[in-house]
């Protein structure tokens, strides 16, 4: 195929949230830009954003802001709203990446991609939002996934994440994994001046945990934070030369609870500073007891942390 053969598309992105500090979030930004800069156009409809993502490549519309009553964004009314204005969208292809699009797969034009990020067990969370999710997880597998039409497929985002699918879906989904990529390889001396930024010497073994912080409200239990400031003391009893280094977004509120189980914490930091705080480490920790794609190890990985 030549490169005036080439078909440039109109794609539209279909996610929760557009906000930093979330993985599927920044995984979206990352497709969504590199489509954008190859040539084809690329609006993501979200119902969250910050400022982060303005003034990219390519564009984005807050769908709360569009309907006439902004209320749950998994109710019937709010989904009848947003479909309606986006059937007069003019796309090629919708790439679905959360809750509740998934939901809207039949009254969408296709094709349709549905990506499959994962749900995390009930069993890490409590009482309702642990009957919640494995409902949501059931439905979307069982029901939503059997209305696939000719052209419509599933993307999961792992080999972990496509073989927990049922058989029939399995079969015929495809897996492509995350990058690595969107932070650049840092330099050496961005590396040693990080180090001395946050107080360690060169003689000081750098262990890295990155993660959203909140010791008093824990959203994610499945992410292991609790587990991080348990083990912490424990290790720096034993190894005094060890310096723990917690990156992560978190409130100031959350800087003595890591402080008290003698963590250095490092809270909110740009994106052109995480490469070098990954490579700044000599070993990265992950407490992690369940993910559909660990981005964080792949993260440290292109940066040549181990």
């Amino acid at each position: 195929m030549n490169d005036g053969d080439y078909q440039k598309l109109k794609i539209g992105y279909l996610t929760e949230r557009m906000i930093l500090g979330f993985g599927v979030d920044l995984v979206v930004h990352e497709t969504a830009r590199r489509f954008a800069e190859s040539g084809h156009d690329v609006t993501v409809f979200t119902t969250k954003k910050s400022d982060l993502y303005v003034d990219e490549s390519y564009k984005i519309v807050d769908l709360t802001e569009t309907v006439v009553v902004n209320q749950d964004i998994f109710s019937p009314h709010f989904m009848v709203e947003c479909i309606n204005q986006l059937s007069h969208c003019d796309i090629d292809v919708w790439i679905a990446q959360t809750p509740p699009f998934y939901s809207w797969l039949t009254f969408l034009r296709p094709p349709v991609i549905l990506v499959e990020h994962g749900t995390p067990p009930g069993k890490f969370f409590k009482g309702k939002m642990a009957r919640d999710l494995d409902t949501m997880t059931a439905h979307r597998y069982n029901v939503i996934y059997s209305t696939l039409r000719p052209g419509d497929t599933v993307v999961a985002i792992s080999e972990f994440i496509r073989s927990g699918l049922p058989e029939n879906v399995s079969r015929n989904a495809i897996t492509i994994l995350n990058g690595g990529d969107h932070y650049p390889r840092t330099t050496e001396n961005a590396k040693v001046t990080f180090r001395k930024t946050i107080g360690l010497s060169e003689n000081d073994i750098m262990l890295l945990w990155v993660g959203r912080i909140d010791p008093f409200v824990d959203y994610q239990p499945y992410k292991g934070l609790q587990e991080f400031l348990e083990v912490s003391p424990i290790i720096r009893k034993k190894y005094p030369h060890c310096k723990i280094v917690a990156v992560g977004r978190a409130e100031e509120r959350a800087r003595k609870p890591l402080e008290d189980a003698g963590i250095i914490p490092v809270f909110n930091l740009g994106k052109d500073t995480m490469p070098s705080a990954y490579a700044a480490a000599d070993i990265f920790i992950n407490t992690s007891r369940w993910e559909g794609f660990n981005l964080p190890l792949i993260e440290a990985q292109f940066q040549g942390t181990p």
